[in-house]
């Protein structure tokens, strides 16, 4: 019996050891991760770059605040509170009408996200980024322009396929030029911008500017955007994953992550994560 509580005690005890080894190499590999994630450190410019970039969740916002507005301005019987306001509306959609204005922006969503991901693959993030300036730019000038219904569905339907591209492109950039300790905080930023559009767009109406003076006043944002992402980097992902040539992919890789990244930051350990 003494032999059996001997060796059930050496077996606890050799138990005992290998899990306090196992956790003992965990804490190693936890500190190691941590800092391996402390050598990347994000310059000021991912800050520039992601406040350029929100501006598209900033027209999104516009959007959705814009539907609500036209939807009682676009009404025969709507009359402004303002007596010094003599603004009429120069469009009077039907019920029909009022309906489509109200939704057919999805339409144009669903195809703008069937095609984003080959599209952002194909040209890279930040082209596509630039590029989403067109469809944006137009949709707005319709809905500024627009003497009848239809040009206002049209602009609808052309502010749909932005906002279906730039929905996915948006947290994608931001996550892969981003650091890990603040890609969470920057990638939630979206939900904020589209709110402040929604909220910015109502203010600016209750300062008496109505559906259409929203519409050109809505083309500002992206058209800032548009400009200040031409100096922007791209995303090192792109570059290692969609450039076809290696060592280029790796020189463009290298160059965007120095821009992206501080003079202290480890660039070639983060570039040997990516390839």
């Amino acid at each position: 019996m003494a032999t059996i509580d001997s060796n059930e005690n050496r077996s606890s005890l050799s138990s005992i050891n290998n899990n306090n080894s196992n956790i003992e190499r965990s804490n190693i590999d936890v500190d190691d991760d941590n800092n391996k994630l402390n050598k990347f450190k994000p310059s000021w410019l991912i800050y520039v770059v992601a406040i350029c970039v929100e501006s598209l969740s900033l027209s999104f916002g516009m959007t959705m605040g814009w539907t609500s507005i036209a939807g009682e301005e676009l009404d025969t019987n709507f009359t402004t509170t303002n007596n010094n306001d003599h603004w009429k509306s120069p469009v009077f959609p039907n019920d029909i009408e009022k309906k489509l204005i109200a939704s057919i922006w999805t339409l144009g969503s669903l195809f703008g996200g069937f095609s984003c991901g080959y599209l952002i693959d194909k040209f890279g993030r930040k082209k596509m980024l630039i590029l989403l300036g067109i469809p944006f730019g137009m949709a707005w000038l319709c809905i500024g322009f627009a003497h009848s219904s239809s040009i206002i569905i049209i602009g609808r339907v052309i502010n749909g396929i932005g906002l279906g591209i730039s929905i996915p492109t948006i947290p994608l950039y931001i996550a892969e030029i981003s650091t890990p300790n603040i890609r969470g905080y920057i990638g939630m930023s979206i939900g904020f911008f589209a709110v402040l559009g929604m909220l910015l767009i109502n203010i600016l109406n209750v300062m008496n500017f109505h559906w259409n003076h929203l519409g050109f006043i809505a083309i500002v944002p992206t058209t800032l955007m548009m400009i200040i992402m031409c100096f922007m980097p791209e995303s090192p992902v792109w570059c290692i994953n969609f450039i076809n040539d290696k060592n280029e992919s790796i020189k463009q890789a290298e160059k965007n992550l120095r821009r992206l990244r501080s003079k202290n930051s480890d660039i070639q350990q983060e570039l040997d994560n990516l390839y």
